[in-house]
């Protein structure tokens, strides 16, 4: 699990320095994720797509190319449909970075699972989510109305 969150960790760092470029040029992606970020409309294009490892583990990560804001989402322990909490020791994670600052979610925030579809041999959910997430100066972000 740490692996993962050094990865959305090392991808937040990455994106918010290069921005649109490194976007639009090398990351491949993989449909849109929406959310509202303190009540104003996000867009971002996944870079990976949703899907569910052989390890049960869910993992999101979109960019907004303009703004290099990015969001990433770990959570462990997928089997199906459902909500699952993003609180302290429970193994998952949520990420927002915003000029390079990254915004911890890992104490307020659910992912709810609406649908598991198997595409291509891959499991592939779709669903919603939501967070609070503080920064380490105490800055805070507040996501809503997430999908993907």
């Amino acid at each position: 699990m740490k692996k993962v969150i050094v990865v959305l960790f090392s991808v937040a760092l990455v994106v918010s320095a290069c921005g649109k470029k490194l976007v639009e040029s090398i990351l491949p992606t993989q449909g849109n994720l929406t959310m509202k970020v303190d009540g104003v409309g996000w867009t971002g294009q996944q870079i990976t797509a949703p899907l569910i490892d052989e390890k049960q583990i869910l993992v999101v990560n979109a960019v907004n190319p303009t703004s290099g804001e990015n969001v990433g989402i770990v959570i462990e322990k997928v089997t199906k449909t459902g909500t699952y909490k993003v609180k302290g020791r429970s193994g998952n994670g949520f990420l927002f970075s915003r000029k390079a600052i990254i915004y911890s979610g890992s104490e307020d925030g659910e992912v709810i699972v609406t649908a598991i579809n198997t595409t291509g041999g891959k499991t592939v959910p779709s669903g919603t989510f939501k967070a609070t997430c503080i920064a380490t100066n105490g800055a805070k972000v507040v996501i809503t109305e997430g999908k993907f």
